[in-house]
This record gives structure tokens, C-alpha cells and sequence, in this order.
């Protein structure tokens, strides 16, 4: 089932629209794939992405998209020295995030906003050959990683912070509660009960500002194919990013702007394996079917840096609860020697309850559409577009009972496109 590879190359190329808003921080999958694509090759791809997610606070405000929409810009060159080898550098960023609270709720005060923009770039280079068996790849290589931002937390003080501070149990104080419904406080603790909720209700702005930190991340894998049918099954290992944050936070409040404090923070972000299968479905209708599987260990993540760690009584500014679990299934189809198309539907778990409020989501299921056309024997151009249906959920606060924030399902779209060069 011979098939050109314009239905081969498209599998890789046109999907830079589908991993476009995953679970976690992930923005790519860094996929592999043009790896494997006929002689050498060069491209680039752009891919545009626009969530709008929504909620309600702990005070009934309601919360318009905090989700800034983003764009991602990859790149790949990879040459053949011989049929069974390859070198190939890759260019993209695989994690980030860009939120920002608008006003009108408690996650906006005087201080500021709830906002988050983390940026990371990955370069890497990969190489691959045929050891023994014809049908057989290995590959591996390294990427050079970079991350760098600011994060802001626009907050109340907090009930538990504020109980700490006036030396108050908890206990103590929801026996306040219970005799305000009763009816049974007296003036003094009327007013004790009044002036506790007044306070837990101040605003706080808590701010890291960390510079550009680099790593190396090295990753392997291995491939079998047959060509005759169009298979291939590709098995991807990357290890975990590990930085040592340097970074600056400060706190606002009522009683002004803490000192700067330096610190020292140990961010890994994680490690992920991931399978590529595809096939050749119908030589006569010119079909190619495709899955992608995918687990990102997600639940090893955690950033804590000591001053916010401080402010949120030991809970780290970020984690996640579940690892991450993603399926994609897809089928592509060459109309002409020149123009090929495909459809894809896809589904990420997310990664668990209580949702960051960062990114404040969990899963991912999409549902996408791409193309490529030939405008010559070298030159191809692809687009896709894809729909985004996305899980919400709940950020708890110091009441059990009322989340800080429930968010509402969402949706959202990505629009890609990429030009090719076979040389």
C-alpha cells in the first residue's frame, strides 16, 4: 500500500493544530515525526490559539475568560546523510501559560490581577539511523531548554491566615459561627466574628518575577515500520526539565509592599512518554489511519517558592493532582497527487481536582480538520483548524463548602498553517 508522501508527510505536519491547549502547561507534544518524512526537509508552522473559559467566585462574581488567546511558532530541518539515517533540529515551545483575571471579582483588587506569563523555548537536536534490521529506527538526542515570566496572585488574605494571626482555632471560631445563627453571640463577639471576615477579605497581591534559566533535557526512542503498507509505530521517552528558578516576590497588602525576597526555586517540569502509530488503511481510496497515545506525569509537579509558600500556609503556587492521559485518532485521505486532508478527534484527561488557578481547566476533547497542498515538487503549504471543548471544575478555598472559584465548562478554537521544503 505504496502511499506519496504528501499523505505520509501530513500525518506530522498538519497536526500543529491539534496539541495546541493541552493538560498541564503543555503547549506541544515536540513531535518527532518529520523525522521520519522522506529526504531532506525543512519547515515551519505557526498555530494560533484562542480558550475562552469562565466562572463564578467564592462571592458570586462572575469571571469572563482569564485565558489570554497565544500563538506558537515551530520550525524543523532535517537532512538524510544516507537512506538509513537522519539528523534533524527541532525548534518550539513546549510549555507556557498566558491568564490574566479581569476586574470585577476577588481575583483582581487594588493591586493588581491574577495573572500568569511563563514562556519556554526548546532547541534540540535529534538523530536517527537503522542499526540492523531495515525496518528498525533508533533515535535520540537533547534539547536545550529556557524558561522565563512573571506570576501574580491577586488574593484575599484568607480565613486561615487571618485565625493564625489572632491566635483564633478553628474551632473557636466556628462556634462564632454557630452562635451567629443562633443568635446567642453578645456584642463582643459579634464584633470579634465581624472583625475576622472583615479582615479575611483584605486584598494581597503576591509577585515572582523569575529571569531566563536554561536546562538540558535528553530523550530516545525507537521506531519499526513497513513501508509497503505505510506503518509505522514510533515509542518516544523525554526526560523531566529541571530548573533552578532564581526569582524575585514581594507581597501587597494594607500594610504596603514587603521587601524584596531572593529565592531559590526547584521547578521539574515533567517526564513523557509517547506512541505514534500509523497505517495505510485502503490503497485503492488512498486512506492513512493514525493513533497517538501519550502520558505526562504531571502529578510530581510543584512550584513553590518559600515566600508564597509562606503566604498560602505550606500549599505550593502550583501543582497538579493526576497525571496526564491523551489519545488522538486520525484519518487522512489523498484526493490528488497533490492535496491530501485529514480529520482528527482527540481527548486529554487533564490533570485532576482542584484545578490550578493559573489555568484553571482539566480536560481537553477536540475535534479537528487539515489539509496540504504540493505547489510544486518542493514547496508544500498545510492549514488546520481545530474546535476545543474544555472540562472545568473547582479551585478550593478555606471553606470547604465554597470553592474560591467554579468554573464552567468552556470552548475554544486553534487555527494552524505551515509551509514545507523538500530539498
Amino acid at each position: 500500500m505504496k502511499l506519496s508522501h504528501l499523505s505520509l508527510a501530513m500525518i506530522a505536519s498538519v497536526s500543529i493544530a491539534t496539541i495546541s491547549h493541552a493538560a498541564g502547561l503543555e503547549r506541544s507534544q515536540q513531535p518527532i515525526l518529520p523525522l521520519f518524512i522522506e529526504g531532506n526537509y525543512a519547515e515551519v508552522n505557526y498555530a494560533y490559539v484562542n480558550p475562552d473559559l469562565k466562572g463564578t467566585d467564592a462571592l458570586g462574581n462572575k469571571v469572563p475568560n482569564m485565558m489570554e488567546d497565544y500563538g506558537m511558532v515551530g520550525a524543523v530541518a532535517k537532512i538524510a546523510p544516507t537512506k538509513n539515517s537522519a539528523v534533524a533540529l527541532f525548534y518550539n515551545g513546549p510549555w507556557g501559560v498566558d491568564s490574566s483575571y479581569p476586574t470585577g471579582n476577588m481575583f483582581n483588587n487594588q493591586y493588581g490581577a491574577t495573572e500568569a506569563h511563563v514562556k519556554t523555548e526548546s532547541i534540540g537536536i535529534v538523530a536517527a539511523g537503522k542499526p540492523t534490521d531495515r525496518n528498525i529506527w533508533v533515535y535520540g538526542g537533547v534539547e536545550h531548554q529556557s524558561i522565563s515570566g512573571n506570576v501574580k496572585g491577586a488574593t484575599p488574605v484568607g480565613l486561615s491566615k487571618v485565625l493564625e494571626r489572632a491566635n483564633v482555632s478553628q474551632d473557636a471560631y466556628q462556634q462564632l459561627i454557630k452562635g451567629q445563627k443562633a443568635g446567642v453571640l453578645n456584642a463582643e463577639q459579634a464584633g470579634q466574628l465581624k472583625a475576622l471576615q472583615t479582615s479575611s477579605l483584605a486584598p494581597t497581591l503576591y509577585n515572582l518575577d523569575f529571569d531566563k534559566e536554561t536546562t538540558w533535557v535528553p530523550m530516545v526512542g525507537v521506531a519499526f515500520e513497513k513501508p509497503e503498507i505505510a506503518m509505522r509505530t514510533a515509542i518516544t521517552y523525554r526526560a523531566p526539565a529541571k530548573y533552578s528558578v532564581h526569582g524575585i516576590e514581594t507581597i501587597s497588602s494594607p500594610l504596603g509592599t514587603s521587601d524584596e525576597t531572593h529565592s531559590l526555586t526547584d521547578v521539574t517540569f515533567p517526564q513523557s512518554v509517547s506512541v505514534d502509530f500509523q497505517t495505510g488503511l485502503s490503497r485503492k481510496h488512498q486512506l492513512l489511519g493514525m493513533v497517538n497515545a501519550r502520558w505526562v506525569e504531571w502529578s510530581k509537579f510543584e512550584v513553590s517558592p518559600p515566600l508564597s509558600t509562606q503566604l498560602r500556609n505550606g500549599e505550593p503556587l502550583a501543582e497538579y493532582a493526576d497525571d496526564q492521559y491523551s489519545v488522538e485518532v486520525a484519518v487522512a485521505k489523498q484526493f490528488t497527487p497533490r492535496f491530501a486532508a485529514e480529520i482528527r478527534a482527540a481527548y486529554d484527561s487533564g490533570t485532576g481536582q482542584p484545578l490550578s488557578l493559573l489555568g484553571p481547566y482539566n480536560a481537553v476533547t477536540s475535534l479537528a480538520i487539515g489539509a496540504e497542498y504540493d505547489l510544486t515538487d518542493q514547496l508544500t503549504v498545510g492549514g488546520g483548524a481545530q474546535y476545543l471543548h474544555i472540562e472545568g471544575g473547582e479551585i478550593p478555598s478555606d471553606d470547604p463548602k465554597t470553592p474560591a472559584l467554579s468554573m464552567e465548562d468552556s470552548d475554544g478554537y486553534a487555527l494552524g498553517m505551515k509551509v514545507g521544503y523538500h530539498f
